[in-house]
């Protein structure tokens, strides 16, 4: 299983990657919502900001971290398919 260690490695690399591309507002509101697991409402009220613009934050940041990752990694797991064979 050392393959597939060093691909969730390089996955998450790859994520934290994305991530830090994003501004820094998105970013700070990504993180709060995914990985501190703080709710839409208390984001808002915590930055005072509306929960429609968390809401918008939280939905950019999930399509531009998936956009970026999306192209390397189907192509990744399109290879390993056809390695199986």
């Amino acid at each position: 299983q050392p393959d597939a260690i060093t691909q969730y490695e390089e996955l998450c690399q790859d994520v934290e990657r994305a991530i830090n591309t994003l501004p820094l507002d998105r970013r700070k509101i990504y993180l709060l919502y995914q990985f501190e697991g703080k709710k839409l409402r208390d984001i808002a009220d915590d930055l005072q900001i509306s929960v429609r613009t968390v809401e918008t934050q939280v939905y950019r940041a999930s399509q531009a971290i998936r956009k970026l990752l999306k192209d390397k990694w189907l192509l990744t797991t399109i290879l390993a398919l056809f390695s199986l064979r």
